[in-house]
């Protein structure tokens, strides 16, 4: 373990000392010790201010699959929304010194899209509409990336099927956490790993990637609304060598 972490773990467990002697083994300092672990966890050197707005340090960071999702939502008969999730490839979350130049390149696998309702999947993923067998990924590669206050913006071709457009996703980060000695253990003189947490939206019209099916309803509008709103909760790891 490196000094400064050394440093921050004395201080963090001066906070916990200083908690206990005030507080006592109270509801109160439960809640306290809970506060400090929280706002200890992101630890400094992980982040940086830019334009007034905290990102991640430079770096590649892995993404996580089975703690990352895609959720597509559209309206159903004008009355309900139906919501369908879907898995994300593995890949890289590129994040560069000048923020700006930072991109990505993700995949999802539309094979997993799961709307809670078999018959509804199967037809989906059929050649009718998705067309899983001939197109089995959507793929989205950044091509720019700015401030969007509180947040960011980030633009970027989505291929679905055999078309490409542009689109642009409001994108929020939240922290940085550290986790001593999770999951580095195969990955020679490393001891800390750094996990990003972040999120991902924008709002589609399915007709421009030619996905036109839709039937009327006698009371007026379709039974599905063109218009799919496309949510994306992240997390990505980096892991960082020691230094001898």
């Amino acid at each position: 373990m490196t000094i400064s972490a050394c440093l921050w773990e004395l201080i963090h467990a001066a906070c916990i000392t200083a908690c206990l002697f005030l507080f006592g083994k109270t509801l109160l300092c439960r809640c306290l010790l809970a506060m400090v672990t929280f706002v200890m966890k992101a630890k400094p050197g992980l982040t940086r201010e830019v334009n007034g707005l905290v990102v991640p340090i430079a770096g590649s960071y892995t993404l996580d699959v089975e703690k990352s999702v895609v959720k597509a939502s559209v309206r159903h008969m004008m009355l309900t929304t139906v919501k369908g999730y879907l898995k994300l490839l593995p890949t890289e979350v590129h994040i560069a010194e000048q923020i700006e130049d930072s991109w990505v390149q993700v995949q999802v696998d539309v094979s997993t899209l799961n709307t809670r309702d078999s018959i509804r999947d199967n037809y989906l993923r059929s050649s009718e509409f998705l067309d899983v067998e001939s197109y089995p990924t959507f793929e989205f590669k950044s091509t720019a990336l700015g401030p969007k206050l509180p947040g960011w913006m980030l633009q970027g071709d989505l291929s679905i099927k055999d078309l490409t457009k542009s689109v642009v996703f409001e994108v929020d980060f939240y922290k940085v956490t550290v986790e001593n000695d999770v999951g580095a253990g195969d990955v020679a003189g490393a001891d800390t790993v750094g996990r990003l947490f972040f999120s991902a939206w924008t709002e589609l019209d399915r007709e421009e990637w030619g996905l036109t099916w839709s039937r009327a309803i006698e009371a007026g509008g379709v039974v599905v609304s063109k218009k799919i709103r496309v949510d994306m909760e992240i997390q990505a790891v980096a892991v960082r060598k020691t230094k001898r």
